[in-house]
């Protein structure tokens, strides 16, 4: 949790700095820094109190490489959707699945995976393409991506959200899935997005 709050802290930062900036933006950027700098911390400090060495290693690994895939977001490296896609849930859900498979809970992996990117989707469905701000992976898209039109974006992303939310529910259905708590929380996550997925539908 600390590790994903320093991350998403340091996301919060502006990508570009602007030529002349009041004194209270430069403050607000730095204050940014330092705050995702301290919870970054944090879980070093509770890691390494409990002398947790692999596991050390295991996060740093993982967050030098989400970092590496942010840059390929950043410099609009892919050439296609599916490597789009591929590279944002590699961000989305890398540094959970690596626990998950660490903790020897692997079976989780694929699930959670779904539900995060599916969730990010949803979540960017809501603000694009009025909200460039709100939606920096569709309007990469829509910017970068050759001959891509907003409809068919639209449509590939609702696509996938669908392909994902029935591969979850097949996977409730399992009967091998002998956690009833676990498949409970998982199935209220999937109703939550299900739900959103719908309301946003009904917006558009």
């Amino acid at each position: 949790m600390l590790i994903q709050i320093a991350l998403d802290t340091h996301d919060l930062i502006p990508i570009t700095n602007e030529e002349i900036e009041d004194e209270v933006a430069v403050t607000t950027k730095q204050l940014t820094v330092l705050a995702g700098d301290y919870y970054s911390g944090l879980y070093y400090l509770l890691l390494s109190e409990i002398e947790d060495i692999p596991m050390i290693s295991l996060l740093a690994t993982t967050i030098k490489e989400v970092t590496e895939y942010k840059m390929k977001l950043y410099y609009g490296e892919m050439q296609s959707f599916n490597e789009y896609l591929a590279t944002i849930k590699k961000v989305e859900t890398l540094l959970i699945t690596r626990v998950a498979q660490f903790v020897n809970n692997s079976m989780l992996s694929d699930i959670t995976e779904n539900l995060i990117i599916t969730n990010r989707l949803i979540e960017e469905k809501k603000h694009f393409p009025n909200h460039k701000n709100k939606s920096p992976i569709l309007n990469d898209l829509y910017t970068n991506l050759k001959d891509v039109s907003y409809n068919s974006i639209l449509l590939s992303v609702e696509e996938v959200i669908q392909t994902n939310i029935s591969q979850v529910e097949e996977f409730l259905k399992q009967p091998s899935l002998q956690m009833p708590l676990t498949k409970t929380q998982f199935q209220y996550l999937l109703n939550e997005i299900v739900y959103n997925n719908m309301s946003v539908a009904e917006e558009g």
